[in-house]
């Protein structure tokens, strides 16, 4: 082990080293508390003191004072402490465990005593060290996707909350990108599950070939789903690492005979840019992504769907009253380019292949459909993630939409709800 050895007296620091390198381990010495701090602050990675002897009664601070400044220092990190004193009265040795010390030595320090106590918190010490590298396995495995090894889920989360406050801070420019298999659930009929999960392995390899990870994090988001956060990046970047991401998955030569996009395993991407990131939340840029990889999958497959967040929106207004459509053009011009629906009809197949970022609906659309409208989009895999007002002639009925404004709706109450919905 190595052990540092806290005390002022040359003679104590002497006899205490003979016995500890008789009994094979590493000795350091500190001659006064404000030296032990900043030898265990400074202490090299691949020596890491495994016990410290203090000395109560130091110049200076005592030994007390040192120990509980060095738990205050390290949290997370318990190193063993042996008090010696020439006091060993109750009081003292209380004192020193409340301290946080784990034992009490009185002096002159008898040999065999000595020799006891570090055999006792050698044993102590290795199976600290043994839980700590346990701890650690434990903590790496629970961020790891067991089939892929990509970051799961729960670190992805974890880990792009800080790279976005910084993002928004230093106002750089990011991207999201969702990607997804195409036609997975086609594959794994096809040729099984375990054939499935040598592909969903074989494409996260694949991307962490086109993906630097030490400069964004790349997870798998579920089934056959990836997410990848991109910092400091502009939308050159983006699409150039996208473009990659679509070849070398389509090069990895994976038959598929039943997708009708190619003869080989392919992915759609959904991409979302901002190049002002202090405008926006987190949230948005992942909502966004998640929408234009859907939108990328409705046009096609096999390909990249990308958007700026800082660019105006769509929104499709679904009204078959004209004075009422063109009021709120009106009133929505300056927020996104609008697209109009004068029946349920329209308005479902715009919503279905455009997937706009907003919809508004007259409940009396269509003889007063709607409420039913709003039902049938929220309950569509393809549209439930698009933001809906229903605008209403008096409420009641039950919440169909995310929003929903009782006529006559003034100007500003429109434009806060849209704003709140999508910006």
């Amino acid at each position: 082990m190595d052990i540092l050895i806290v005390e002022d007296s040359a003679t104590l620091r002497a006899s205490m080293k003979a016995v500890l390198l008789a009994m094979g381990h590493r000795v350091h010495m500190a001659e006064s508390g404000e030296q032990c701090l900043h030898m265990i602050e400074n202490q090299p990675s691949d020596q890491r003191y495994s016990l410290v002897i203090m000395d109560v009664e130091l110049p200076g601070l005592d030994g007390f004072e040192t120990t509980s400044l060095l738990r205050e220092a390290m949290p997370d990190e318990w190193i063993p402490i042996i008090f010696v004193s020439g006091d060993t009265d109750e009081a003292s040795v209380k004192r020193g465990i409340d301290a946080d010390g784990d034992d009490y030595l009185a002096k002159p320090v008898n040999r065999v005593i000595l020799q006891a106590k570090i055999k006792a918190m050698e044993r102590i010490a290795e199976m600290q060290h043994e839980m700590s590298r346990l701890y650690r396995e434990l903590e790496i495995t629970s961020k790891k996707d067991s089939l892929t090894q990509l970051f799961n889920r729960r670190a992805f989360n974890e880990q792009v909350e800080q790279l976005w406050l910084d993002a928004r801070r230093h106002q750089h420019p990011c991207a999201l990108l969702m990607l997804d298999i195409d036609h997975f659930k086609e594959f794994n009929d096809a040729y099984g599950h375990l054939a499935g999960d040598s592909c969903l392995q074989a494409v996260a390899a694949c991307l962490l070939q086109v993906v630097d990870p030490d400069c964004h994090i790349l997870a798998r988001y579920g089934g056959e789903e990836f997410i990848v956060f991109l910092n400091n990046i502009d939308r050159n970047g983006v699409l150039a690492l996208s473009g990659d991401i679509l070849v070398a998955v389509e090069a990895l030569g994976i038959p598929h005979a039943r997708s009708p996009v190619s003869h080989f395993v392919t992915v759609s991407v959904g991409v979302s840019l901002t190049l002002s990131p202090e405008n926006h939340s987190l949230q948005q840029l992942i909502g966004a992504a998640d929408k234009l990889l859907y939108r990328a999958k409705n046009n096609g497959r096999n390909q990249v769907n990308l958007e700026e967040l800082d660019s105006h929106r769509t929104i499709l207004i679904a009204v078959d009253v004209c004075a009422d459509q063109k009021a709120l053009i009106a009133m929505l011009a300056e927020l996104g380019n609008i697209i109009t629906a004068e029946n349920s009809k329209e308005c479902l197949e715009i919503a279905r292949y455009i997937i706009p970022d907003l919809i508004v609906i007259e409940q009396a659309l269509s003889g007063g459909a709607g409420r039913k409208i709003c039902k049938i989009l929220k309950q569509s895999r393809n549209t439930a993630h698009i933001p809906i007002i229903l605008m209403v002639d008096h409420s009641g009925g039950g919440m169909v939409s995310d929003i929903e404004l009782v006529k006559p709706v003034a100007p500003e109450a429109i434009q806060g709800a849209v704003r709140q919905l999508i910006f």
